[in-house]
């Protein structure tokens, strides 16, 4: 039988490393009726990409004095996390598969906040996979951890609309305080038995985001369409970008893309050029216009900017 939080504080380990994880571990700590007894975060070389020694989520454990570890193993810390007797886990964004060792330890399983409609965008980037897939009905769900990545049975979830150009930024900060609102809640009605897990709903197939390494931000115009790029540079705004090789008077140079726009669906050849001082490229299908790209080692500008530059084109 399920322990339920009447007359008790339920005992939650949390699973979580980056900055959004810090936010999730902060609600739970202001909630009376839950006591973090544990915290588990990436190590700090995993994390090394941000060129922070510590992860937000570990800084905020030792802010608060409470016992975390930052195992290269799960199975390393089982009799610790034993000897904390929690009642559940909760995880968000802690960037490893969760051994079954580790399950099997929490007796109401791990619940884990996933920002997606699951079954779809299971996987590591769920946040760049829906933009990818131009979806504009987006949202949230609280599910109970299994072997099998992402598809455990639901808790809960919250679906909402977003504009088909929403930024990438914008549409985080939309999930993440959904998650948040939708956590807690579903915790204690989950605990409290006023909820059951639910299976997924597989008449959708499922779909999967993959591990986003930088090089996937260099592309070819070649291969795309318009639509896809602008996806794309969305997409991986901020990291890992999108980059395209290009010639600026003849000299060979990769241009970061940071804002572009559909401009028409126009079909031609594919060719990066300037008309009227805006900085079109077109593709097979489609064309989009750049508005604000980057030079190596230089501002960003407009595309206007760099039509005054020089004869630009496609590498």
């Amino acid at each position: 039988m399920l322990k339920t939080t009447t007359n008790t504080k339920t005992r939650i380990i949390f699973f979580g490393s980056g900055q959004s994880s810090a936010l999730i571990l902060q609600d739970l700590l202001q909630k009376k009726d839950i006591t973090v007894v544990g915290v588990v975060s990436q190590s700090s070389k995993m994390h090394a990409h941000t060129h922070q020694r510590t992860t937000p989520v570990a800084q905020l454990a030792q802010a608060a004095k409470i016992p975390f570890f930052t195992p290269t193993k799960l199975t390393e810390i089982t009799k610790q996390i034993r000897q904390l007797q929690p009642d559940v886990g909760v995880l968000f964004a802690y960037g490893k598969i969760l051994p079954l060792e580790t399950l099997d330890t929490f007796p109401h399983g791990i619940i884990n906040i996933h920002p997606s409609l699951l079954p779809l965008h299971r996987g590591p980037s769920p946040l760049e996979s829906t933009i990818l897939a131009g979806d504009t009905t987006v949202g949230t769900s609280i599910m109970l951890i299994t072997p099998e990545m992402d598809a455990g049975p639901i808790l809960a979830q919250d679906s909402f609309t977003v504009p088909a150009n929403i930024q990438k930024l914008e549409l985080w900060e939309k999930l993440l305080k959904a998650s948040r609102n939708l956590l807690v809640p579903t915790l204690r009605a989950y605990l409290s038995h006023t909820i059951t897990p639910t299976p997924q709903d597989l008449s959708q197939k499922p779909s999967y985001s993959k591990l986003i390494k930088k090089q996937d931000g260099d592309i070819s115009p070649k291969t795309m369409t318009a639509v896809q790029l602008e996806r794309l540079v969305r997409a991986y705004s901020g990291w890992p970008g999108v980059r395209i090789p290009i010639l600026l008077r003849n000299k060979p140079q990769t241009l970061s893309l940071h804002q572009v726009k559909i401009h028409d669906t126009s079909t031609g050849k594919i060719e990066l050029y300037c008309q009227n001082k805006h900085l079109l490229l077109q593709f097979s299908e489609g064309r989009i216009e750049i508005l604000q790209a980057q030079l190596p080692g230089k501002r960003v500008v407009t595309g206007r900017d760099l039509c005054n530059v020089g004869e630009i084109r496609l590498a």
